[in-house]
């Protein structure tokens, strides 16, 4: 997505676009044929899908990677970096809450609304007026970045890239403390700050790696195919353990290694996709662009399908009907939901985005 303040990388609109397309699938696989187990994966790819959450890690590494990247050396206006992240997420996310309020008015609760609203949808007493505000919890995260990058990115101008790694060491020591009070490993690494701040910080690190050390393009893409398996990999060994729903202490550890993972990936495959074809690179670049939309509006467009009954093939077993289906009739749907929402609700107000990022900082 362009951007007055940071130099426009095609690579990041694909990796968006795929971060997307991994949680709708995730969220198909399980909702179409309503499993209510985490499916056994059998393989690296398949372990890509059963466990595709992991986009939002992917997304919270590109969130980092971005604000640090474009904030690298450069004057920073805190109120209008505020301004900006509100311009850009607020007004979607305002449309979808009205609308659920509205399509469940039995479900409405003025305080659990205003929860949302501020920034706490992961907190308890949150309005989840499913399926429209499922995905409002990761907004609540990216709120919480939002508020906490200004104070990062000062840490990282006084103490480097040391000062960050400091602060992935008191996140993890908080969670093992937190799992030694008796709290619930997953759900503290998956649904709060305390496990995502890991992957924005991981995200801030590979933008000053990025920019420090430029890779050659045969060892970038080299990187992004070892990294891509070793991501799958990890998801394998993820799924096999339990999953999401997991409460294991090694769950403490997971959002270190899984955004470790991605930072990495994204390091190399922004600088191979330099090379990447035009043509394929615009359809990357335009489901990209639409990426807030389809996430946001997924498990709307995948619980229209299953009402109406538009699932395909369900003899050939519920993974591949699942897949099929998605495929055919819920990503079309969500493209064609995501680009009315996109041209008529988030592009009025990006373009009122205002130059948070001056001259070189002294």
């Amino acid at each position: 997505m362009h951007s007055k303040n940071i130099a426009y990388i095609p690579a990041i609109d694909h990796l968006r676009g795929l971060a997307a397309m991994l949680v709708a699938v995730y969220h198909g696989i399980y909702f179409i044929p309503a499993l209510t187990k985490v499916g056994h994966a059998h393989n690296p790819l398949s372990a890509l899908l059963y466990e595709g959450n992991t986009g939002v890690a992917l997304f919270c590494v590109i969130s980092g990677f971005l604000f640090s990247y474009g904030a690298e050396g450069r004057d920073f206006d805190t109120r209008d970096f505020w301004r900006n992240r509100f311009l850009r997420i607020y007004p979607l996310f305002f449309f979808i809450q009205f609308i659920a309020i509205y399509a469940y008015p039995k479900k409405f609760d003025a305080l659990a609304v205003l929860l949302n609203l501020i920034g706490f949808a992961n907190a308890s007493g949150s309005a989840a007026l499913n399926p429209l505000t499922a995905q409002f919890w990761t907004i609540a995260v990216e709120c919480q970045f939002y508020a906490l990058f200004p104070l990062l990115l000062a840490m990282y101008r006084k103490r480097g890239i040391s000062g960050l790694c400091q602060l992935l060491a008191l996140a993890l020591v908080v969670r093992l403390v937190c799992a030694g009070l008796g709290a619930k490993c997953g759900d503290l690494a998956y649904w709060t700050l305390l496990g995502r701040i890991d992957q924005f910080l991981l995200g801030m690190i590979a933008a000053v790696i990025f920019r420090r050390h430029p890779l050659p393009q045969a060892v970038a893409v080299c990187g992004a195919l070892a990294l891509a398996a070793c991501v799958s990999s990890f998801l394998l060994i993820s799924n096999h353990c339990g999953g999401v729903v997991d409460q294991a202490a090694w769950r403490t550890a997971q959002p270190l290694v899984e955004g470790g993972l991605w930072a990495s990936f994204l390091v190399c495959y922004i600088n191979a996709a330099r090379k990447l074809p035009r043509w394929p690179g615009l359809a990357l670049e335009w489901v990209g662009a639409r990426s807030y939309s389809m996430y946001l509006l997924n498990v709307a467009g995948i619980e229209i399908c299953i009402r109406q009954h538009w699932i395909l093939f369900p003899r050939s077993g519920p993974f591949a009907s699942s897949i099929l289906t998605m495929l055919i009739v819920c990503i079309p749907l969500l493209i064609a939901l995501s680009t009315l929402t996109y041209n008529l609700v988030e592009l009025p107000f990006l373009g009122l985005r205002r130059k948070y990022l001056g001259q070189a900082a002294v």
